[in-house]
């Protein structure tokens, strides 16, 4: 099975690309407009025979929904429109940004470069924990 995992921001999304138990960071799509990021994602979905996506959910530190949170499913119903008939789940994202960065800088990447892939890292992690849910389930 082939995954996309998503960290959803407003200006930027991560993105990861899970094969089997594989996860890896792919690439960070920057967005002016959310039709722009729909239709990228919809590429990647295409190109990379994608068959769901997993999108982050930002919760707050009581576990509550984050101020984010309707952002995001209002995006995420936009782009389960677009990619049908591919299910999107929604999974917590937390510490997943701060888990990329930890990963990041143990792989040696310069400041610059972590910026620039903390996004996709974040998709990554956020993958990867989705992915180990299941296998408790």
């Amino acid at each position: 099975m082939t995954l996309l995992g998503l960290d959803y921001g407003r200006r930027k999304i991560g993105v990861a690309l899970g094969q089997g138990q594989f996860v890896e960071p792919l690439i960070t799509v920057f967005h002016q407009k959310k039709e722009s990021a729909l239709n990228e994602i919809l590429r990647l979905c295409e190109r990379y025979a994608v068959d769901g996506l997993v999108l982050g959910l930002p919760l707050n530190r009581e576990g509550l929904l984050g101020p984010l949170a309707e952002e995001v499913k209002d995006f995420g119903r936009e782009l389960s429109e677009k990619v049908k008939p591919r299910p999107l789940a929604y999974f917590d994202e937390t510490l997943s940004s701060k888990r990329a960065q930890s990963e990041m800088h143990f792989l040696g990447l310069g400041k610059k470069r972590r910026r620039q892939k903390e996004d996709a890292f974040a998709a990554a992690a956020l993958l990867e924990d989705y992915l180990e849910s299941l296998k408790t389930k």
